[in-house]
């Protein structure tokens, strides 16, 4: 092996600085571009890709868009009609077969391919003439619109300003009124190949075993404490502890007193509390909020336990406490519920 001389030695010392330098440069422009589109990356909640720079961890929740089976057919359209003049479909005839119409009157939102162009299409549907319309509901305006489909809806259509021009170069209708007819619209003659799919907003929450303990009304320095909430929750009495007179187990409250749907409440009976729920009932053909063991007296539904239903009529502006045993004579009551205290 042949020794190198001080010049060679320097030459090889060289490249090998040369090389280094490099290899260093190279990595730290990688670096230098990571970091910036890191930095330069809007983080998306909707991203589901861990991988992504703009993937977020530990989401509560994330969303997605669920697609359903498609309908694929081909159309002619004349005088922005299918087929010929004033020509509609009757249920269950191409392409408004049995499953596509449930379809148009089940869902909210589609996607319609129209001759390969993509439309995101909300579904209106208007009550008074039991009309569906996906697309362009402008197409449907004038003497264009077939006469089968005026009679109860153009005018209704026009006076709810229904009949926008929303862009698509087509509008789908499903009629189901006195006759149940489909028909499709569009700018311009010819034929067209469409595909409709029916399209769904989900929201995928995350099993709270995922998640950490957290306590929204818990006070900075407790466990579970959340910075930054914008209100918290307290406990305030709503009604003060009273004791009042029954007669065959029953008796009013005062006017001002009202029950809130869906609201909860902390009922103390003679001392003892209860937690309860006010839902909607009908009383009498009158609607109706209740508290309290409902299911004891109706015989629907399950008993809940309480020895009391309380029950609030808006019609008659009435709040009647009734004790399951009618031959109670008086009661000390109080109401307690959830207040919203804002930061």
């Amino acid at each position: 092996m042949a020794f190198l001389n001080q010049e060679g030695l320097q030459h090889l010392w060289d490249k090998i600085v040369d090389n280094l330098k490099g290899k260093a440069n190279k990595v730290h422009s990688h670096t230098i571009t990571d970091i910036t589109n890191f930095a330069e990356t809007t983080p998306n909640w909707n991203q589901n890709d861990e991988t992504a720079l703009d993937y977020i961890q530990n989401r509560t929740h994330y969303e997605e868009i669920s697609r359903g089976i498609s309908k694929t057919f081909d159309c002619t359209v004349i005088n922005r009609r299918i087929g010929n003049d004033f020509t509609t479909y009757e249920l269950g005839s191409e392409p408004f077969t049995v499953e596509f119409v449930n379809v148009i009157k089940t869902n909210n939102l589609f996607e319609v391919i129209f001759n390969g162009v993509e439309y995101i299409c909300s579904v209106i549907y208007e009550p008074d003439s039991v009309t569906w319309l996906i697309g362009n509901t402008s197409l449907l305006s004038g003497t264009m619109l077939s006469p089968s489909l005026v009679d109860g809806f153009l005018s209704i259509a026009e006076n709810k300003n229904l009949l926008v021009d929303t862009g698509e170069p087509f509008c789908i209708v499903w009629h189901d009124s006195i006759n149940t007819i489909g028909a499709m619209y569009a700018f311009e003659s010819g034929t067209y190949n469409v595909t409709v799919t029916p399209m769904e907003h989900v929201v995928h929450k995350l099993d709270k075993k995922f998640l950490p303990d957290t306590d929204w009304n818990a006070s900075e320095g407790e466990a579970g404490y959340i910075k930054n909430r914008t209100h918290y929750d307290t406990i305030s009495e709503i009604y003060p502890e009273t004791t009042m007179a029954l007669d065959g187990g029953s008796a009013t409250l005062p006017s001002d007193f009202i029950l809130e749907l869906n609201k909860q409440y902390i009922i103390s009976w003679n001392s003892t509390p209860y937690t309860c729920t006010a839902e909607s009932t009908t009383i009498d053909g009158e609607a109706a909020i209740v508290v309290g063991n409902i299911g004891a007296v109706t015989g629907t539904g399950s008993a809940t336990g309480e020895p009391f239903v309380i029950v609030y009529v808006p019609s008659y502006n009435m709040t009647l406490v009734q004790a399951l045993d009618d031959s109670l004579t008086s009661v000390n009551l109080k109401f307690e519920g959830a207040v919203a205290v804002k930061l």
